[in-house]
C-alpha cells in the first residue's frame, strides 16, 4: 500500500488537517475539535477546584514520534524503568531494546498522540512546565501531581471528566500506566478503528525507522500491546 486514506493519515500521525490550533502559556498545540472543547471544560473544573491543568502535549505526529523513538536507540534520550532508573540499551538484544522503550513510549504509528485526541498534563501551580519530567514518581502518592490526579480519578470515576478517561489506567507488564496521559474515548475509539497491523506494515515500508524490519515482524504483537 503505497497511499493512506484520510482515515488512515490521521490514526498514523502523517496529517494535520483536521486538528485545531489550541495557545496555552504562550505554547502551540494541535487538537481534534472535540477533544479541544472537552479539554477546555475540564480546564475550567480543575481550576474551581484548586488546580491549574495544564497541556505538555497534545497532537504529535509520526516524524515527532520517530525522533524520539530514535532518540532513544542512539542513547539522545533517557530511556528508565519504573522507578525512573536510566536502562543501557547497548547491553540490550533488538528485542530488549524495544520492550524497555516502548514500556514509557509508543513506536511511530502506535502512539496515540497522533490522534489528536490524547494529552498529557500537569499542574501549573506546583511546578513549571520546563521542570515536569513524566515520569510515575511525579504522579503517585505523595508525588507533586497526585493531588490532581485523585482529583481527577474522582471526576472519571462519576463519568464528570466530560469523555476523559485513562487509556493506560490498567495495562499488561509491556505498556506503564501513565497517570498524566488522558484520552478524550469518544473520537479516539473511532480512529483507532482505521488502525490494524497490516497498515503498521505498510507505513513503515514506506516510512522507514530503526529496527524497521522486527517491527514489521512483529506488527500484531507491537498492535495488541497498544490497542487492547
Amino acid at each position: 500500500m503505497s497511499e493512506f486514506s484520510e482515515s488512515q493519515k490521521r490514526v498514523l500521525g502523517l496529517t494535520t488537517e483536521h486538528l485545531l490550533h489550541y495557545d496555552e502559556g504562550g505554547s502551540q498545540f494541535l487538537l481534534e475539535s472535540q477533544t479541544l472543547d472537552a479539554y477546555k471544560k475540564l480546564k475550567v473544573a480543575a481550576q474551581s477546584a484548586g488546580f491549574d491543568l495544564c497541556l505538555i502535549s497534545a497532537y504529535r505526529g509520526y516524524d515527532r514520534q520517530k525522533v524520539i523513538w530514535e532518540g532513544k536507540l542512539d542513547g539522545a534520550r533517557k530511556v528508565h524503568d519504573d522507578d525512573g532508573k536510566t536502562i543501557d540499551l547497548n547491553q540490550l538484544s533488538d528485542e530488549q531494546k524495544i520492550a524497555a522503550i516502548i514500556r514509557f513510549s509508543a513506536i511511530p504509528g502506535l502512539s496515540r498522540h497522533h490522534l489528536g485526541t490524547d494529552i498529557d498534563i500537569y499542574d501549573a501551580n506546583v511546578m513549571s512546565k520546563d521542570a515536569v519530567l513524566l515520569e510515575p514518581f511525579e504522579v503517585e502518592a505523595g508525588g507533586p501531581f497526585a493531588p490532581m490526579h485523585e482529583w481527577l480519578d474522582e471526576q472519571i470515576n462519576n463519568n464528570n471528566a466530560f469523555g476523559f478517561y485513562r487509556p493506560f489506567k490498567e495495562r499488561s507488564q509491556t505498556v506503564a500506566p501513565e497517570r498524566w496521559h488522558l484520552s478524550f474515548r469518544q473520537e479516539a475509539e473511532k480512529l483507532l478503528k482505521h488502525l490494524s497491523p497490516s497498515l503498521l506494515e505498510s507505513l513503515w515500508e514506506t516510512h522507514p525507522l530503526k529496527l524497521n524490519e522486527r517491527l514489521i515482524a512483529e506488527s500484531g504483537r507491537y498492535y495488541q500491546f497498544f490497542t487492547q
